[in-house]
């Protein structure tokens, strides 16, 4: 499958964890009732029972007055004009928010730990010791500060967000571009601030670089720096967050090994603390690079857990978080309907948190399965919308992912022109961004789109182009898909040799990936070639191989395409048997599935073998099903050949009178050959 971009899923850490792409045994936990009660309200610093002008607002309700001991739920945000000051409690009086004149939070969240969003000014937050299971601040879409048992603010203002703790230590989470030598990785790390740190202010919007090194070994030997001081410190919470950066510093290279290493000494040490958030947390990073190891079981393993640790705690973005994640792992193993379930679930919960940033991801990574699935125009709709949503919210990073699958969207629609416009602004974007891996991805969908027009030089430039980048990267799975894309290219220009070695670069690195569909279509790429440079006996192998791997994943469509390419090996060698026994399994599971196109080509290739052995009759009778069949579909080419093969069938049966007249030369067979993984 020719993939469209996901949204990017960076390996995060202390907080909300990065939208990518269920488990659907396990239901959503219901919310515990909790809420936060007004406590003070100051009006030119004197205390009223109640003030007008300070805005409430909870979905389509707003309110204009706030009264003493008046309950906020999850989802309101409260805007403060000035003059007036809010001390609001939550259940239990297990935290503490004091709202200055002029400050906005939004109260996301409310049960066995606690979230809130700053939206302006400089509110000021404190939660009990050991009294919940998380608490949380966000502030935009960059920055998170995480606490347990601490006093801090968090102010924010045009293009600014500052922190200051006085009491205890808080993990601030910074999500931006990590620059190593010329290459910008998007990423998330984290930095633990105290007392001592002083007001700390983070500049965000626009190309934020969280950190710049000349090489990998000088980002890494930064990070072990800072976690050998925290242990000597004996701060655990620091020790933590360190580990946590070596992870996304290897990940963010492609050294999936190493990012697994770190991600699982952070779970160890987030269970020896007895920190369920931060043990979801690093679940979520284990499972991410999990994922791009093609490590598939392990990864769901690592999502699921965390899925789990997030319903206990009732924190339901975690749980779209983790639920998204899982619903990736769906995605790279085909199953869609999963997946797509995954991801509405995940939808849903965006959108009872008022969380627009993650529900435009959802949106979108619910319009890629469908395109997988084949609705294109449901895609491309949903798409068009998360395209909408990402530029009102500023975020040009997901406005440049969009843009490049609506690209995708409108080159399945055969709309070429319009999918080159909008993949090359999205190019554009990347590339402004520093987002090299965006950059890739556009890169090869340029490529497609030139190759779907005949431009074969231009589409194999781009290719090589994203080759390069992916291999800059370390991404494995990039540069995989970008040799499959080469080798296509090099089959379109007939360098058969050139594609075959494309294609065997290609499956040595699914093999390394553990890919075993991509494995599947590469092993049948490779049979094409061999086919084409006349190798029947080479090319019937990696057919074979296909063949047990469709088999393995429970592919059909996969398993019939394999018997066809077998049975046109098995014919250009003569073994006619054996050729006729392979269509017609190809046939009987192309009927399974209900593939018209497909059940119109093994008829052809029955017919092209009957007619090898002189059985004319039922050459002709195969021929005519596969001739109506490939009508109905409006399959023009098959239709013009299948009766090109008739009327020679035809003619040869009128003028010979020998009742076991010699074979006709015939074309060749219909090979039906995967599309490039």
């Amino acid at each position: 499958m020719r993939s469209a971009r996901v949204a990017a899923r960076n390996l995060n850490v202390a907080l909300a964890c990065s939208i990518a792409l269920l488990w659907t045994a396990t239901p959503l936990a219901a919310a515990r009732t909790r809420e936060h009660i007004v406590r003070q309200i100051l009006l030119d610093e004197r205390p009223v029972g109640s003030v007008n002008g300070v805005t409430v607002s909870s979905g389509s309700t707003v309110e204009h007055t706030v009264r003493l001991g008046e309950a906020i739920l999850d989802g309101a945000r409260v805007d403060v004009p000035a003059h007036v000051e809010l001390i609001v409690t939550s259940s239990g009086n297990k935290s503490r928010t004091m709202l200055p004149p002029g400050s906005s939070v939004t109260f996301i969240t409310t049960n066995l730990g606690e979230r809130y969003s700053v939206n302006a000014g400089d509110p000021t937050f404190s939660d009990v010791p050991g009294a919940l299971d998380y608490f949380d601040v966000q502030a935009g879409r960059d920055i998170d500060a995480a606490a347990a048992g601490t006093a801090f603010s968090v102010g924010v203002a045009a293009g600014e967000v500052t922190v200051r703790c006085t009491e205890g230590d808080v993990n601030v989470q910074k999500t931006g571009y990590v620059k190593i030598g010329t290459l910008a990785y998007k990423a998330s790390l984290v930095d633990t601030i105290s007392p001592a740190s002083g007001a700390v202010t983070y500049h965000t919007g626009g190309v934020w670089y969280l950190a710049r090194f000349a090489t990998l070994a000088q980002a890494e030997t930064y990070y072990r720096r800072k976690l050998a001081a925290a242990r000597r410190m004996g701060d655990a919470n620091a020790v933590a967050s360190a580990v946590t950066n070596l992870g996304v510093v290897e990940g963010t290279q492609g050294r999936y090994a190493g990012a697994v290493k770190w991600d699982q000494q952070a779970l160890a040490l987030s269970q020896r603390l007895g920190d369920r958030d931060r043990e979801a947390i690093a679940l979520n990073n284990l499972g991410i690079a999990r994922e791009r190891e093609g490590q598939y079981a392990a990864a769901l393993h690592a999502d699921e857990q965390a899925l789990a640790l997030y319903q206990q705690l009732g924190d339901r973005e975690g749980q779209a978080i983790a639920l998204t994640n899982i619903g990736n792992v769906e995605a790279e193993q085909r199953q869609y309907t999963a997946a797509l379930q995954s991801e509405r679930q995940a939808l849903t919960l965006y959108e009872q948190l008022g969380d627009r940033d993650g529900e435009s991801t959802a949106i979108m990574n619910a319009a890629l399965v469908q395109e997988s699935q084949g609705g294109y125009s449901e895609a491309l709709q949903s798409l068009q919308q998360a395209l909408v949503l990402f530029r009102q919210l500023g975020d040009r990073d997901g406005e440049a992912t969009a843009l490049d699958n609506v690209g995708v969207a409108r080159e399945h629609e055969g709309k070429y022109a319009d999918a080159f416009r909008l993949i090359q602004q999205a190019l554009a974007l990347f590339r402004q961004l520093g987002d090299r891996d965006g950059e890739a991805h556009a890169l090869t969908a340029t490529g497609h789109v030139q190759e779907d027009q005949g431009k074969y030089a231009g589409a194999l430039h781009s290719f090589q182009q994203a080759l390069t980048l992916y291999r800059q990267l370390g991404d494995r799975d990039g540069t995989a898909g970008a040799l499959g894309s080469i080798g296509g290219v090099e089959e379109h220009q007939d360098e058969y040799a050139g594609a075959l070695h494309s294609y065997q670069q290609e499956l040595a690195l699914l093999r390394w990936l553990h890919n075993p569909a991509g494995e599947a279509n590469t092993l049948a790429n490779i049979g094409f070639a061999q086919v084409n440079l006349n190798r029947y006996a080479d090319a019937l192998q990696p057919f074979q191989q296909a063949l047990v791997l469709y088999r393995q994943l429970d592919d059909r469509v996969g398993e019939a395409k394999a018997l066809n390419n077998i049975g046109v090996v098995q014919e250009g060698q003569g073994q006619y048997a054996a050729a006729l026994s392979s269509d017609r399994e190809a046939l009987a599971l192309y009927r399974q599935v209900g593939d018209r196109d497909g059940e119109a080509k093994a008829l052809n290739n029955i017919g092209v073998v009957q007619e090898d052995q002189g059985q004319y009759t039922d050459a002709l009778q195969s021929y005519g099903e596969s001739l109506a069949i490939s009508q109905q579909t409006g399959d023009q080419s098959l239709a013009k050949k299948t009766a090109a093969s008739i009327q020679k069938v035809q003619s040869h049966v009128r003028q010979v009178a020998s009742p076991s007249p010699r074979p006709l030369p015939t074309g060749s067979p219909t090979a039906l050959r995967p599309l490039h993984s």
